[in-house]
């Protein structure tokens, strides 16, 4: 992975306006669907927050 890659995400997020779109009860949701690269992203940092 590249450095500053999920660093990169977040802005990007933050810029479209999109951030939050996948947190809570939207994980999932019409907003964030199975499958798609915000979904999978919200998986991943899920993951991390576990450890």
């Amino acid at each position: 992975m590249a450095k500053g890659f999920i660093q990169n995400v977040f802005q990007g997020a933050k810029r479209r306006g999109t951030l939050g779109d996948c947190t809570g009860k939207k994980f999932g949701s019409n907003s964030c669907p199975v499958g798609s690269k915000k979904y999978n992203f919200a998986k991943t940092i899920r993951k991390i927050n576990k450890k």
